[in-house]
C-alpha cells in the first residue's frame, strides 16, 4: 500500500514539474506586444526631457581617416569604432575624437576584405568583426587593428551577421540558391545547421535589410527582418520572439511578395512592417518602423521609443526636441548605442556654410568646417 502511495506521489510530482516546465517555456517564448497607433504620432518628441545631453565629439580629420558616410558608432571600452559604409572602412577614435587607427584593409588576402557588408562589435571578446560577403568570411580584429582570426562560412550571400565561438548567424540576400532568410552555420562542422523563415517562391527579396542584428554591451543579441513584425532574441543558439509590433487599425491588400514591384511587396497580406535600426539601452527600446497604412500606396515611416518597464510607446516622425545646450539639431536617426548611451551625428559636409556660425557658438566646435569629419552627439540614457 505504501509503495503504491509512493509511486502515486512520484508521478504527481513529475506531472507538476512537467506542467511548470511547460509554463516556463511558454512564458519565455511569447513575445511582448507593442501597440502602435499611427494617429497618436507626436509632432515633436520631447527627447531632451527623457534623455540627457552629454557632449559633442568632433572627429579628427586628416588624410588617414576621411569619412564618407558615418553609418554606425560602436563604443568599445575607451574608444569609438566608426563604420564608414560608403567608403567601406572602419576607423577607431578615442573619446575626444582623436584618430587612433584603421581596422582592416581592402584586398584579396586572408586578413583583407573585398566587400565590407556589415560590422559588429563582440563586447565579450572585445573584438571588431567585419563581414566580407563577397569572400564568404568574417574578419575579427582587436581595437588596435591586430588581426585575431578569419572565420569562413558556406557560400551564402548575406546582408547581416552575428557570430560567436560556435555559430555564425547569417541573414540571406537571396542569392546563391538561398532557401531561407536566416541560416545558422556550425563553425566546427563546416555546414549549415538550421534555417529560419523559408524564402519566397522565386527567392527574390524586394525589401532590403538594414541593421538586422543588434548587440548591446550586456551581450544581448536581437534580430529583426523586414518581413516580420517581430524582434527576436538570440540565446543559447536559439531564436526567441521577444517583441511584436502591432499596428492598430491596419489592413493590407492581398498581393504577391514575389512581385518585382517594391510597393506591391509591401502591400502583400503577409507583410506586417519593416523593423530596422533596433537599439536596446536600459529600459528603452528604439527602432524604425515602416509600413503601409490601411492599404495606402504611400510608405509610412516612424521612429519608436518604447519603455519596456512602464510599457509606454512613443511614436514620432523623426522630429526630436534636442537639448537647449545644442545650438544645432543633429541627424534624427540614432547611429549607435552603448552602456547608458545613445549616439547621433551631424554631417558637416552637407551642412549649410552660412549656418556654421551657429555651430561655432559651442566652444568645442568653434573650428569646425564643411571639410571636416562628422560630429558625434552623445546622450545619456537613465
Amino acid at each position: 500500500m505504501r509503495t503504491k502511495r509512493n509511486i502515486t506521489s512520484i508521478l504527481l510530482v513529475a506531472f507538476v514539474a512537467l506542467v511548470l516546465a511547460g509554463c516556463k517555456d511558454n512564458s519565455t517564448t511569447l513575445p511582448e506586444e507593442i501597440l502602435v497607433h499611427p494617429d497618436s504620432i507626436e509632432e515633436k518628441f520631447p527627447f531632451a526631457d527623457m534623455f540627457h545631453y552629454e557632449k559633442c565629439i568632433p572627429l579628427e580629420t586628416n588624410e588617414k581617416c576621411q569619412i564618407s558616410e558615418l553609418h554606425r558608432v560602436f563604443p568599445l571600452d575607451s574608444v569609438l569604432v566608426i563604420w564608414d559604409r560608403s567608403g567601406e572602412k572602419v576607423f577607431v577614435f578615442n573619446r575626444n575624437g582623436k584618430f587612433l587607427n584603421k581596422i582592416g584593409d581592402k584586398g584579396h588576402g586572408n586578413v583583407e576584405y573585398v566587400r565590407l557588408r556589415d560590422v559588429l562589435v563582440d563586447y565579450k571578446k572585445k573584438t571588431i568583426n567585419l563581414l566580407d560577403d563577397f569572400s564568404y568570411k568574417i574578419l575579427s580584429f582587436h581595437q588596435d587593428g591586430t588581426h585575431v582570426e578569419t572565420i569562413k562560412y558556406n557560400k551564402t550571400g548575406a546582408f547581416g551577421f552575428y557570430c560567436d565561438d560556435e555559430k555564425v548567424w547569417l541573414e540571406s540576400d537571396g542569392l546563391n540558391d538561398s532557401t531561407s532568410l536566416l541560416s545558422v552555420y556550425d563553425r566546427e562542422k563546416g555546414e549549415t545547421e538550421k534555417t529560419y523563415f523559408p524564402m519566397f517562391k522565386d527567392g527574390r527579396i524586394p525589401i532590403l535589410s538594414e541593421k538586422t542584428f543588434s548587440v548591446d554591451p550586456e551581450g544581448q543579441v536581437l534580430f529583426s527582418t523586414p518581413y516580420i513584425n517581430t524582434i527576436y532574441k538570440i540565446e543559447n543558439d536559439r531564436l526567441f520572439p521577444k517583441y511584436r509590433v502591432n499596428i492598430i487599425g491596419n489592413t493590407l491588400d492581398d498581393s504577391d511578395l514575389t512581385s518585382d514591384s517594391y510597393i506591391e511587396g509591401l502591400q502583400a497580406k503577409n507583410y506586417y512592417g519593416n523593423i530596422s535600426d533596433v537599439y536596446h539601452v536600459n529600459d528603452y527600446l528604439f527602432f524604425l518602423f515602416r509600413f503601409l497604412y490601411k492599404g495606402s500606396s504611400k510608405l509610412t515611416s516612424y521612429s519608436v521609443c518604447y519603455n519596456t518597464k512602464e510599457k509606454v510607446c512613443h511614436l514620432f516622425d523623426y522630429t526630436l526636441q534636442h537639448d537647449k545646450k545644442l545650438t544645432f539639431s543633429p541627424g534624427c536617426f540614432i547611429i549607435g548605442s552603448g552602456q547608458n548611451e545613445l549616439f547621433f551625428t551631424l554631417d558637416l559636409s552637407s551642412y549649410p556654410t552660412e549656418l556654421l556660425p551657429i555651430i561655432h557658438r559651442m566652444p568645442e566646435l568653434s573650428n569646425c568646417t564643411n571639410d571636416d569629419n562628422p560630429i558625434i552627439v552623445v546622450y545619456n540614457v537613465p
